[in-house]
């Protein structure tokens, strides 16, 4: 079974430092992967659309505003939004719009459970929690450099899959 503490060794394995026994072990190593994944797995998630982690929801308004848009609040675990039925207009974390129905949104979610990613995105949380942790951990510039590539080169790799994989499928609600 994949977990975040499995992540993490993988990605110290990497760097070539011990692994840990847990991220909620007491070192200075667990504490920083604890601190990194977070961000690391929300980067990832926001910088493509990850098949796995797309979500349809109706948001209802919250209420109307002065100048005749009504406001919607994004849901719990929101990261980026693909796709809606209508004008809008985003505000810092609301939703604006003229119409008063609820919204359709089709949206990105922050999915912490590495059981439910794809395997190719969680090679690049690997590599980019070794990244992140190279200079800490091992202070190499030419080890950061070469997992940078390999992480690039995943990235390309599982847009690619993802893209011959929705070529085939029209897009449609679900």
């Amino acid at each position: 079974m994949v977990t975040l503490d499995t992540i993490a060794n993988q990605a110290l394995q990497k760097l070539g430092v011990q692994g840990i026994s847990s991220l909620e072990e007491d070192t200075e190593v667990a504490k920083d992967c604890r601190l990194a994944l977070p961000s690391v797995i929300g980067s990832l998630l926001r910088r493509y659309s990850w098949g796995f982690a797309e979500t349809v929801q109706i948001v209802p308004r919250i209420n109307w505003e002065d100048n005749g848009t009504y406001k919607f609040r994004f849901p719990s675990g929101f990261i980026s939004l693909l796709h809606t039925e209508r004008d809008w207009e985003v505000l810092g974390e609301y939703i604006y719009t003229s119409n008063d129905q609820p919204i359709r949104l089709k949206y990105i979610r922050y999915v912490e459970d590495p059981r439910r990613w794809d395997h190719l995105f969680r090679e690049c949380v690997v590599l980019k929690l070794a990244v992140t942790l190279c200079d800490r951990l091992v202070q190499s510039e030419s080890k950061k450099a070469f997992l940078s590539q390999e992480l690039k080169s995943a990235l390309e790799e599982a847009k690619e899959q993802e893209r011959s994989g929705r070529d085939n499928q029209p897009w449609q609600w679900g």
